[in-house]
This record gives structure tokens, sequence and C-alpha cells, in this order.
């Protein structure tokens, strides 16, 4: 074999000279893809080849449902997928699908793999027919239980066509529908053996919820009346008056608590004062009693239902519940089938309706203080019209057995002749927001950037005159989002008859990032995010937005290229990406953009806060010492299996001087170098690491 040596130009940089090999047929072998003199660092305007367009989705016959021992299949939009299957990389739970148990089928994947009872995360890297890298991911909750019962009225009998919805306790947005026979009974199928919220509507205003672990026997849906509307107790000023309890235990008061755990404060005068304002009593009357909390509690294995059947004031637009939630099975049971749960239900007759539903699983542990107890929450209903009798009705189960009670706590309920009826929160590409970054930073005049569409009722003659969007953690109000003074004039305004609107999508709120830095950045978790308007009649209105992932700012080790300021920097990552980049010796370039919007057209992979375009000190000419450094680095403790596929541009094939140093290859953590190393265009001078964080 010849070899034929090439001259390597003056650059003003390090350069590494690369041989052209001349194969034993006399012709040059091109599969080593470095020119003849590299130059030995990052190229910050280097384009990735683009992501394929088409988009591989998770086929399902309910939300994300399936039969453990069923396939899991995805399909592809627009085209078929590439037949090479080794360039195909699927992760079940954390570890690489064996090529046996893959099939594609024009433009269908199938995963023959089991499922495990419970939740699977699949993870797929797959080509189109021209080579085009597609990413999907999927959350799988599997299992062979059926959910089963009845839905009956007070008395007993039958309900017939019942729409039934069964809820996972421990992800919500988990599934299955289906109606009842003629004996009013139910079966929902496919479900893990974990704990099922389980709710029914029929005609008019009936509704009713239950719980049970899929796999037995449910106890009865009942069916209560609307009830006759009694005189509003929403203070408990008298007593329990007018709270029917249904079955279980009957409610009992106890002096309220601000704060339920070791540092427990009564409300301070101010704050009392304004929950006094919304007492249908006097304020001499107000002022006698001591204020009360309402105590809803199980006893014993079972759901227990309360309810409140009320008219409210005339003028009122809205009501809003003020509750907590405490279990004794937090903290040693959490996570497991012991997931006691809460359903509210506030009903405005005539159709509209409020409900929150949740568990000690899906809450989260951060959720919880040490007395088994979360923060307060706000759950508000928009009146269906004025003086129509609003209904409330909280079912509490405790699953599994009956040798640890929870219960639900509440506060009071508020009227407000003030409501947030529609709001949307988007990026600043205005996309739907599903992450935050909420750390410290320098961008935008130092702040965070939330766009929003919105729109406010109240009083004709009442003036907005605040509005603003509050990120809380663990129950905390961290931050508060101010609006963008480019819509003062446009939304502190009088309600007219119309309200008040923002129908565009736009910058809405900018969040001090000062403020954020009060976040703990520690490790990955939920941000709950609400609005909280204020007229200046002195009424108030909520509405809570949900819960997105924090994102943190790399301020670590060595960077290259440019900050993309425009875009809220590319510095924003999760807190599990940063502390696996900062084990490993590299210069990092791009992470993902404010609150992790997309880079489109380049870098449309960097959306989740899990990818990182880095480089060292020889990886441009992609030979056998850059090959050795990158295995040496997924071999690091604390990195491993974190890191689901590198991407580097070279040619997966022999004689290719990088492919041959790792192909036969085995990871410290088991995995085959070559099912985590792939060959993409356009990372010639960078690599990237995908890091989505799904272990199992």
């Amino acid at each position: 074999m010849k070899t034929r040596w090439y001259r390597a130009l003056s650059l003003g940089a390090a350069l590494v000279v690369v041989a052209g090999m001349v194969g034993c047929d006399g012709r040059e072998d091109r599969t080593h893809s470095p020119p003849a003199a590299v130059v030995d660092a990052p190229d910050p305007n280097e384009q990735e080849a683009p992501l394929s367009d088409m988009e591989l989705t998770h086929v399902r016959s309910s939300d994300a449902l399936q039969g453990q021992g069923s396939p899991v299949q995805f399909k592809a939009s627009g085209a078929a997928l590439s037949t090479e299957m080794s360039s195909y990389t699927v992760y079940l739970n954390d570890s690489i699908v064996d090529g046996a148990n893959l099939l594609v089928q024009g433009d269908q994947l199938t995963m023959t793999s089991a499922l495990k009872n419970g939740r699977n995360q699949v993870l797929v890297y797959a080509p189109d027919a021209q080579g085009a890298p597609i990413e999907a991911r999927a959350s799988i909750w599997a299992g062979t239980a059926p959910v089963q019962g009845r839905v009956v009225d007070e008395a007993g009998n039958p309900v017939v066509g019942a729409t039934v919805v069964g809820s996972l306790a421990d992800d919500s947005k988990v599934t299955a529908t289906t109606t009842t026979d003629s004996a009013g009974r139910y079966v929902l199928r496919n479900f893990p053996s974990r704990t099922v919220i389980v709710t029914a509507t029929g005609s008019g205003d009936l509704s009713g919820s239950t719980a049970g672990v899929a796999g037995t026997e449910f106890p009865n849906l009942v069916f209560w009346n609307f009830g006759i509307p009694v005189t509003p107790n929403l203070d408990f000023s008298r007593g329990t008056e007018g709270w029917i309890n249904h079955n279980g235990v009957p409610p009992t008061l106890e002096d309220y608590v601000e704060n339920p755990g070791p540092k427990s404060a009564l409300p301070s005068p101010a704050s009392y004062s304004q929950f006094m304002r919304w007492s249908p009593f006097s304020t001499a009357h107000a002022q006698a009693v001591t204020r009360k909390s309402l105590r809803l509690s199980t006893s014993g294995m079972g759901p227990i239902t309360t309810s409140h059947t009320f008219i409210p004031p005339a003028d009122a637009k809205t009501f809003r519940m003020r509750y907590r939630f405490q279990t004794t099975e937090f903290p040693t049971y959490f996570g497991s089938a012991y997931n006691d749960a809460f359903q509210i239900t506030l009903n405005s007759k005539g159709g509209q309706k409020a409900v929150e539903r949740g568990s000690m699983n899906e809450l989260g542990a951060a959720a919880f203080d040490s007395s088994g107890s979360t923060a307060w929450k706000d759950l508000t209903l928009e009146l269906a019209a004025a003086g129509s009798p609003v209904r409330v009705e909280v079912t509490l189960a405790n699953v599994k057995d009956g040798a640890m009670d929870s219960v639900v706590i509440i506060d009071h309920m508020q009227p407000s002749s003030l409501s947030i009826t529609q709001a949307r929160l988007f990026d600043i590409d205005n996309s739907t927001l599903q992450y935050l970054s909420a750390t410290d930073h320098p961008y935008f005049g130092a702040t965070t950037r939330v766009h929003a569409t919105l729109k406010l009722m109240g009083p004709a003659a009442a003036k907005l005159s605040s509005l603003e969007l509050h990120v809380q953690q663990d129950g905390v109000v961290k931050a508060r989002g101010q609006l963008a003074t480019s819509l003062n004039s446009k939304l502190y305004k009088p309600f007219g008859a119309s309200g008040i609107e923002l129908s565009a999508a736009q910058l809405a709120f900018e969040i001090p990032a000062k403020e954020l830095a009060a976040v703990n950045s520690t490790h990955d978790g939920p941000l709950k995010l609400k609005l909280v308007a204020k007229a200046d009649d002195g009424s108030t209105a909520e509405k809570e937005m949900g819960q997105v992932p924090l994102l943190v700012r790399w301020t670590g080790g060595e960077r290259y290229g440019g900050r993309d300021a425009h875009r809220g920097g590319d510095d924003w990552l999760t807190a599990a990406t940063r502390d696996i980049c900062s084990s490993v010796n590299a210069s990092w370039g791009d992470f993902s953009n404010m609150n992790a919007g997309s880079f489109a057209p380049d870098h449309r992979s960097h959306t989740s806060g899990g990818d990182a375009d880095g480089w060292y000190s020889g990886y441009s000419a992609r030979d056998a010492a850059a090959a050795a450094k990158m295995i040496a680095m997924l071999n690091t403790p604390g990195v491993g299996k974190k890191v689901k596929l590198v991407y580097v541009s070279h040619t997966p094939r022999p004689r290719n001087a990088f492919y041959d140093a790792y192909k036969d290859v085995t990871l410290a953590d088991g995995r085959r170098a070559d099912h985590v190393i792939r060959n993409y265009a356009g990372h010639d001078t960078h690599f990237h690491w995908s890091m989505p964080g799904l272990e199992g």
C-alpha cells in the first residue's frame, strides 16, 4: 500500500497532518473524511445537516396505555423509513433494543421487546430513506390489569350509557375511556397494577368519581344528585352546616394554619381581613370567631365523598377554592401502589365545571413538607350565569389498604367579579411553553421572557391594575413575572362589556433573573406557573397554568462560539445535563436557547435542554486517537448510559480510522460503542451528545 503525504499549510492554528491512503486496487480511500490539513479547533459556524422533516409518532389506541405483551409501533409521516437496520438505535428503559426485535415496513417501525408492568420509556433514533435522522420519544404505561366496577345513582340503580374515564393516578394524562352497559358496568383494560381515578359523567349535571387499584373490583361510583342549594357556608363560621357527607367520616373543623409544616403560623391581620371581605356575614360576627378550615378524611380503605350546594352572590363571575392535600403515606410509601388520591369538582349548574385530581405520586415528593402536606392550592370555577347554583364535590380515596389515612383541608371559597377566562403560555418563538429558563442570567435585560394569549372579564367600569406570572417551586413563589411594558396601555384599562384580550401570541411577561436566582437549581424538577390578576375595585383572580421543567444556565468550563443573545442565550440545559457535561474535559458550544425553544433552521434537535455540542483537542482529525478520547469520556463515572447517542461525521466502514477504533468496543456500561456513536453530517469540527434523561 502506498502513502501520499500532504504538505501542511500555515493557517495560524494548530494543524493535524493526515495521510491520504491509496488502497491495493490503486484507488484513493476516501472513507477517511478529514482533509489533508485539519484545523484542530471547533468551527462555531459549522452547520449540522438538517434533521429529517418527517415525524415519528407512537401509535396507540388510548393515551399512552398499552398491553404489556403487545408490540410497540411508531409511524413516520410523509415517506418510508430506511431499511438499513444497523442505523437504528432504540432504547427501552435505558437498555438498547436488540435489532432482532425491530421491524421496518414502509413508514412503520415495530418493536417487539416486552414492556414491563408500569412506566416504560422508549427513545428512537431512526434514519429516513435518505439517511437524515429522526428522533422520537414516548412514555408508555403498560399492564394487563382491568379497571372495572359499576356506576349507580343514589338509590343504587345502574346508570346506563355513562361516559367513564380512567386516569392513572401516577400520571393523570394517561387515560382510557368507555361507556357503561345495561347493568351500569364498565371495564377498562391494559392498566398497570397502580392506583386509578375513575370519573363518570351522565346526562345533565350528573357526575361522580371513585378510585382503586387496577386488577381489583372498584367501589361503586355514585351519581349524587346536584342537591338543593343552601345558604353559603364558605368560611365555616356556621360549623359544617350545609356540607353533606355521603359516605365515610363526616367533615370536621380545625383551626386554620397557613403553613402546615413545623413553622406553622396564623395569617397576618392583612391577609385575614382580605379573606373576611368575602364572608357573607357581618365583620363584627367574623371577628368574633376563630378562622377555621374544613377537614375531610378517609377512614379505612375506599373513597369518601362530601359536597356543598349553594347560590353565589349575583355579581360573582368566578369562585376560587383554596385547599391542600395531606397524607400519612408520605414519605414511607411514596412511589408505591399505596398512592392515595383525590378529586375536586366545582360544578356551576348549566354546564361549567372545574376539576382537579391528584395523588401522592403524581404531585411528586417535592410537593410535600415533612408532615406530608402540600402547600395551599387553588381551583377556580367560572360561573355559568349570574345566580347559577354551585356544587362542590370532594372525593378522597385511601387505596390498596386502609392502614394510613389521607385528608383534604379546605381553607375557604371566594367569589370574585374578576376572572381570567382564557390563557395560554408560549416560548419566545411562539411555540407552546414546555420549559422555563430559571436561573440568573444577562439576556433580554436580565429577564426570562414568556409569550402569551389572554382574556380577562370584570365589571365594565373596573380597570385591570395588575397582572403577574408567578413562578412557584415546592409551593413557594420564587419569582414574579411582570407584564411587558409594551402591553400596559393595552391591558391596564377598564374591562368594558367585552373584557380585555390579547388575542395574538406575543411577549407578555418578563421574569426578573435576579428573582429566578432563588430557584433551587441543584437538581431537575418542575416549576408551577400561575397567573394572578387584580382590578382597581379590589377583586382578584388566579389561574393555574400547569408545570414546566426548569432549565439552568451553564456557567462552567470552556466555551466556544457566540452565545446567541437574540435567542436568550444558548446556555440552557437541564441540571442533569449540566452535571454530565461538567464531569468531562471538553469545550462546549450550543446547549439550548431560552426556554429550550427551537434553533431552527440550524440545530433543530436542541429543544429539550438535553443536547450539547462539544469539542476536545484532537477531535477534528476524527482518527483513532479522537475515537479513544470519545470512548474514555463515555466511560467517565457519572456519564455512561446518560449519553444516549453521539453524533460524529465519519464513514462507519472498515479502513475509516475513527470507526475502526470503536466498532468492536464495549463501553463500561455494557453498551456496544457502535450502537451509541453514529455518523451525522455537519459534525466535522464538533460532536453532539444527546442526553434526554430517560433512565428507567
